[in-house]
């Protein structure tokens, strides 16, 4: 008895000991999860072949379990002849750890050559529709609300055969329904390619694809939402065209001066990146002033996914940038009124200088209050495994762990992430509702990839939101919830659209850590702020915006 009791003692111990150490067990397969990502050849001699592959997390049915969509790719040779024969995919979660393939019968398998994914309502009808960005076509999917959608594309005003990179919803002149912005990255013809040279044709040396440089970029879009599934191009007139054609690829809505309203950020290839300050409807530039269009040394980058959030907990929103290799990824820690380069003194310049980034999030893995920041890697150019140039084309992910506001250390390899992929597209979310969130990947020319988080919590507490607008759109998208717990606060926003080509979790998950929760206050789009009286931890608190007097 004394020996079994001696036992449990030290497994206790054992356990406590590890608690906050983050662990990640991969197990796409076994959950049902069987899809294989083709993006072109494998030598990828044109540009369109190595940027696809987003991810989408959302709840089409309403059952309360995260369902997962992945963007499929194409190859030149079927798209010149109109085909293809690999699809998108959407899987069912049955909420026992596995998934079920619904594509068919929910009818989303995609265009002729789609890039990413995002999800929201926007009709409002307590169903979450789905948008696809494309080479040569764009796709709105409305959700019919019996497990099936409809492709209503061609009246939504939606139909555009500019290349569509990273999109993302927002309700920009709360009106309560959500707009759309677009990133489009360049004007690209596989019929005519443009024709080889060595400026904008090489890598160190190298002869690869051409481009983005050299290439004509497109103009982003901004759609104002008309309702019942209609919208509008209103770019020139919300000031969102700056004259410059730049290679956009990710965007996101996020209110970085915390005035009310949703800014726009847009992460662009091999150009200065642009900030859209929302000035009552309309649209200012405001990138190079406030700290973002650059590098720490004034150099241009080459953006590709994005994440916001508070990593130092002073209720600012912070802004992540993942670029291309031999550059380090991008932290700008938000100051107020501008950002500051701060990528060197948290931990990610050297780093991150040999990895070329792409799908990024801040999360809280381990439930100690302070957001974690996840990163998948992989390279454009297959040709650098032929030459000892310190770089592969398959790289590890990486993930990062957040000291309590100091620094971010990188730990990927001992939680678990430790396979070589191309990964582009990647998503976070609580897929099977234990507060712990868990990660998709999209890897190019692979297996896509499901990590189930381990992480010990221990005694570890956390509180979950499902927000509903009323008044606001229905999916509360730019709605900010403050956590007050142990004397600190968090900040998250609910956004649709962020990462790279991907849709993260509608719901905001805050870890409390050892701490009881003092105050919760939701400030909605509409402007109304809200003080909740009761909540319960450990679960996911589901919250309807009061409607106004």
């Amino acid at each position: 008895m004394r020996t079994a009791v001696l036992l449990l003692s030290l497994s206790v111990v054992q356990a406590l000991s590890q608690t906050g150490s983050l662990q990640f067990r991969e197990g796409a397969a076994e959950a049902g999860i069987e899809f294989h990502f083709v993006s072109g050849s494998p030598d990828k001699p044109f540009i369109i072949e190595s940027i696809s592959g987003g991810v989408a997390l959302f709840d089409y049915d309403n059952d309360g379990w995260l369902d997962i969509y992945l963007v499929n790719g194409n190859t030149v040779e079927k798209f010149l002849k109109a085909k293809r024969t690999v699809r998108n995919a959407l899987y069912r979660n049955r909420g026992d750890g596995t998934f079920l393939d619904v594509t068919l019968q929910a009818g989303v398998s995609g265009g002729p050559w789609d890039m990413g994914a995002v999800a929201a309502d926007v009709d409002n009808d307590g169903f979450k529709d789905l948008f696809l960005t494309g080479f040569d076509r764009n796709t709105l999917f409305r959700n019919n609300g019996d497990g099936s959608f409809s492709d209503i594309t061609a009246s939504s005003g939606l139909a555009d055969k500019r290349w569509g990179a990273g999109a993302a919803f927002g309700d920009y002149d709360a009106d309560g329904l959500l707009d759309l912005y677009v990133a489009r990255y360049v004007e690209f013809d596989p019929r005519r390619p443009p024709p080889p040279t060595p400026k904008f044709c090489s890598y160190r040396g190298i002869s690869v694809q051409c481009g983005p440089r050299g290439m004509p970029g497109a103009e982003d879009s901004l759609y104002k939402n008309l309702g019942g599934g209609r919208f509008r191009d209103v770019s020139r007139e919300a000031g969102i065209l700056t004259g410059s054609t730049y290679y956009g690829l990710g965007c996101i809505w996020f209110d970085y001066d915390d005035d009310g309203d949703q800014d726009i950020f847009v992460a662009n290839d091999s150009c200065p990146n642009f900030l859209f300050r929302n000035e009552k409807s309309r649209f200012v530039e405001v990138a190079m002033e406030s700290g973002v269009a650059l590098g720490e040394n004034g150099n241009e980058q080459d953006g590709m996914g994005i994440a916001v959030g508070d990593v130092n907990r002073d209720g600012r929103l912070d802004l992540v940038q993942t670029n291309f290799s031999e550059d380090n990824n991008t932290l700008y820690v938000n100051r107020g009124s501008f950002f500051t380069d701060s990528s060197y003194r948290w931990g990610l310049g050297e780093t991150t200088w040999q990895y070329l980034g792409w799908g990024t999030f801040l999360f809280d893995a381990d439930l100690d209050g302070w957001l974690d920041l996840f990163i998948a890697n992989g390279h454009v150019y297959p040709q650098v495994d032929k030459h000892q140039i310190g770089t592969s084309l398959r790289q590890r992910d990486l993930l990062f762990r957040n000291e309590e506001g100091r620094r971010l250390v990188e730990v990927g390899r001992q939680a678990g992430l430790v396979k070589l992929e191309n990964t582009r597209g990647s998503a976070v979310g609580d897929l099977n509702n234990d507060g712990r969130p868990d990660i998709v990947v999209n890897h190019m020319d692979s297996s896509a990839g499901l990590y189930w988080n381990r992480t010990q919590t221990g005694r570890r507490h956390w509180i979950g939101f499902k927000l509903t607008g009323s008044v606001s759109n229905r999916d509360a998208v730019g709605a900010r919830v403050t956590v007050s717990a142990g004397g600190l606060r968090q900040v998250a926003v609910v956004r649709s659209g962020s990462s790279y080509l991907s849709h993260n979790d509608h719901r905001l998950l805050f870890g409390t850590g050892n701490h009881q929760v003092e105050q919760v206050t939701i400030r909605w789009p509409s402007g109304r702020t809200q003080i909740l009286k009761n909540w319960t931890l450990d679960t996911y608190n589901r919250v309807t915006e009061p409607k106004l007097p």
